[in-house]
């Protein structure tokens, strides 16, 4: 079986050739494997309708998916029925698939890292990988890496001067049906050795918070050295880089005693400067990067002394802001509500002063009907006197009520213009 080595969605097959003799094939039919189920290869897939599949050849597969892997196995059918299915063939993808089991090719940049490459397909540009690491002597590999894109990587950390062997292998989230294997490892490569560490010195790996890759690294590595030196208040003469790597993202470093100042002491001072997110080594350009501190040790074995120091400051102006902007938002309610209270008030107000000209005029009205029915048995001078005795204590009560708005009084020239009237009655 072979695959089409230049189209994304062709799969080549070679089917063997039909049977003869007594029990002689008529034909044969083609499955594949979906979701774990054989399944009948549908005809549109099948080339020049399937010709093949009658008296054997070559036969492609059309229109499949590059993401996939394919694997088929054959039925063959006569008179007497369908035979029991072949074989089923290797996993198979469009493009070729030999370069998805081939090992990388490997380079030690330095003492503590290697760059890995390998070709992409143009089919499968996004394909995913999972990279793994073997120490010569050792059974077994260790994952680096579980999602690199493209076809290349850079190892840190990975000081191997016994030799190290690398393997790739397709992550199989990102292809589908495909199953992992055990990758075949490169031959084994050597990182170049780190000198001899000084009697009662320190070797620390130090990993920042970004690459000083668009710098010159020996100038990072000048002041690195001397914002250290300030920081922890020693001599530069007692910070030794070895070198920098990973982009200028990984330093190593020797710190080397005098009389005053052990290398575990420096080392103490160290971590507790770079856990603050104040002070003149976070204050630094370079030393204010410093994410995590690593120790290696002379017998090979590498400690972890402090991870995720890189934080950013919390800025007392920032804090200013924050309190003057709830402030703010109290001041905004306050005066929100105080504005809704006095419309409420006010609204309130009129209501009231409404009711009472309505309650004052129904009184005034009954007050005067009554005065009428009883000035029938009276004279009409007497009758409209007492109305307006009646008149005024009514207003007086309602002044007392401070619900009410009370009316003003009967302008005195009425009460003229009714003696006037009354008087030429009685005349």
């Amino acid at each position: 079986v072979t695959a089409d080595g230049e189209a994304c969605d062709v799969v080549t097959l070679a089917v063997p050739a039909l049977r003869g003799g007594c029990d002689q094939d008529e034909s044969l039919s083609i499955e594949w494997l979906q979701a774990g189920v054989w399944e009948q290869v549908p005809p549109s897939h099948l080339s020049a309708g399937g010709a093949a599949l009658r008296t054997g050849g070559s036969l492609a597969l059309t229109g499949l998916d590059p993401y996939a892997a394919l694997t088929f196995r054959l039925l063959a059918h006569n008179a007497g029925g369908t035979s029991a299915p072949s074989t089923p063939s290797a996993q198979l993808l469009t493009q070729s698939a030999s370069e998805l089991v081939a090992p990388p090719t490997v380079f030690a940049a330095s003492s503590s890292s290697y760059i890995l490459t390998w070709p992409v397909q143009s089919c499968r540009s996004a394909l995913l990988w999972r990279v793994f690491m073997k120490r010569e002597g050792e059974a077994h590999a260790t994952v680096l890496s579980s999602a690199v894109s493209g076809g290349l990587y850079t190892a840190t950390s990975a000081r191997c001067p016994e030799g190290c062997a690398f393997g790739i292998s397709p992550l199989p989230e990102s292809l589908d049906g495909w199953h992992e294997a055990a990758p075949v490892f490169s031959s084994y490569t050597a990182t170049p050795s780190l000198p001899e560490l000084a009697q009662g010195a320190a070797r620390l790996e130090l990993k920042f918070g970004r690459t000083f890759g668009d710098r010159d690294l020996l100038l990072v590595q000048q002041e690195l050295v001397e914002q250290m030196a300030s920081a922890l208040s020693i001599a530069t003469s007692q910070l030794l880089v070895l070198q920098m790597y990973g982009g200028g993202q990984y330093a190593l470093l020797d710190l080397l005693p005098d009389d005053e100042h052990l290398a575990d002491e420096i080392i103490e001072h160290l971590l507790q400067a770079a856990s603050s997110a104040y002070g003149p080594l976070a204050a630094g350009s370079v030393s204010g990067e410093i994410d995590e501190v690593k120790q290696l040790h002379g017998d090979g074995k590498e400690e972890v002394l402090g991870t995720k120091l890189n934080k950013p400051p919390v800025r007392s102006g920032s804090l200013v802001l924050v309190l003057f902007s709830l402030g703010a938002c109290l001041l905004v309610g306050y005066i929100v509500v105080g504005v809704l209270y006095g419309m409420c008030k006010g609204c309130l107000a009129a209501r009231s002063a409404d009711i009472g000209d309505v309650r004052l005029d129904a009184q005034l009205t009954q007050k005067k009907r009554r005065g009428q029915r009883a000035g029938k048995g009276k004279g009409r001078r007497g009758g409209e006197t007492a109305e307006d005795e009646e008149v005024e204590a009514l207003t007086a009560c309602d002044v007392a009520d401070p619900t009410i708005d009370v009316a003003p009084p009967l302008p005195p020239r009425r009460k003229a213009a009714a003696e006037v009237g009354l008087g030429g009655m009685d005349d």
